[in-house]
C-alpha cells in the first residue's frame, strides 16, 4: 500500500473515532516495511495534524473531537518509539538535543515528531514538554548542555515570545553558561504564517527530517 493510500486510510479511521483501527494500520504498516517511521511522520501523521489545526470555519472541529484526533496521533507516535530504538543510532557520546515549545503553546505533537527525528539522526534527544517558561529552558539548558535546541510553534500569536525565548538562550553562549548553541525553530506556525522568518532569528529553520539532517551535517 502506498504512503498517500495509508494515510488516506488512517484519516479515515481517524475521523469515524477508529482508534484501534487506526493502531493497527500503524503497526502492520511499520512491521511490514511498508513505511519507514519518517515516511509515517511525514506522509500520514503530519498531514493528519494539519487537517486538525487548519481547520476553517465550515470545517469547525468542536474542541472534545479535536482532542480526540490528537489524541490518535500521540497513539501512533508513541507506538512508533520500538522501531526507533531498533535503528541503534545513539551512543556513548552522541551530541545531545533538546526540544520543547515555550510558554502557552499546547500542541506538543510536531515536537514529539522532532525528537524522534533526530534520535534516528544519532541525537541523545529530550524532549522537554509543551507550556516551558522561557527560565526553565535556560535551566535546561544549563543542565543537559545540548549542542542543538529546536523550538516547536504551532500558534502564530507566539511567534514574538519565541524570539524573546531565542535571544534568552543566545545570552547563555555569550555568559559563558554554555558552549556554541545551536538553534532551530519549526512547526506549523512558522510553515503557515506569511512574514513569520522575518520576525524570529534562529540559526535555523525546520520543517521536516530532511531539513534536520542537514542542520545536522552543518553544525557537526
Amino acid at each position: 500500500m502506498s504512503v498517500s493510500k495509508i494515510r488516506e486510510e488512517f484519516q479515515k479511521k481517524m475521523l469515524s473515532r477508529d482508534k484501534t483501527g487506526c493502531a493497527k494500520l500503524v503497526l502492520e504498516s511499520l512491521e511490514s516495511g511498508a513505511l519507514s517511521v519518517v515516511e509515517l511522520y511525514e506522509g500520514v501523521l503530519a498531514p493528519s495534524l494539519s487537517s486538525i489545526s487548519g481547520n476553517n470555519e465550515e470545517q469547525k472541529i468542536r474542541i472534545w473531537d479535536e482532542h480526540m484526533r490528537s489524541g490518535t496521533v500521540r497513539m501512533a507516535i508513541e507506538l512508533s518509539y520500538p522501531y526507533i530504538v531498533k535503528k541503534d543510532t545513539v551512543h556513548s557520546g552522541s551530541p545531545r538535543a533538546m526540544i520543547f515549545c515555550i510558554e502557552e503553546e499546547y500542541h506538543e505533537l510536531g515536537a514529539r515528531m522532532t525528537t524522534d527525528f533526530l534520535t534516528l539522526l544519532g541525537f541523545d534527544s529530550y524532549f522537554i514538554g509543551a507550556n516551558t517558561p522561557a527560565e526553565e529552558a535556560v535551566d535546561a539548558v544549563i543542565e543537559l548542555k545540548p549542542a542543538l535546541v529546536c523550538i516547536s510553534v504551532s500558534n502564530f500569536y507566539n511567534l514574538v515570545k519565541v524570539q524573546e525565548v531565542i535571544d534568552a538562550l543566545k545570552e547563555l553562549v555569550f555568559g559563558g553558561k554554555s558552549d556554541k548553541l545551536t538553534v532551530v525553530v519549526g512547526g506549523y506556525a512558522v510553515a503557515n504564517t506569511e512574514g513569520a522568518k522575518e520576525h524570529v532569528k534562529p540559526d535555523y529553520f525546520a520543517n521536516s527530517y530532511s531539513d534536520l539532517a542537514k542542520i545536522k551535517e552543518a553544525i557537526l
